[in-house]
């Protein structure tokens, strides 16, 4: 079967900004996914004798490892990280929402 030009609907005028929208909203999805995926799976301080450590897991099934005993800058790594866990969770469900 062969088609000839006519059979085809032209494109509506505002088509290509159509698609550039669809192009944004991907990248931000992408981009909102990407950023979630790069950081640990959790992270938790977890108590062996009298002294708690602040384990990571990078992997639902991975074996968490430990940043050292609690101090100021295993405080400051757990606070960095759990604030950026939550943006990036909400950047997350403000690109499916766009998508949706």
């Amino acid at each position: 079967m062969t088609y000839e030009k006519s059979d085809f609907l032209p494109f509506k005028s505002d088509s290509g900004q159509v698609i550039a929208n669809l192009e944004a909203a991907y990248d931000q999805w992408h981009r909102a996914r990407q950023a979630l995926v790069a950081l640990p799976t959790s992270m938790y301080w977890q108590t062996k004798g009298a002294v708690d450590y602040l384990a990571v897991k990078n992997g639902s099934y991975a074996s968490a490892t430990t940043r050292g005993a609690r101090s100021d800058e295993t405080e400051a790594i757990y606070d960095s990280f759990t604030s950026e866990k939550e943006l990036a969770k909400k950047h997350v469900v403000e690109a499916d929402a766009l998508i949706e």
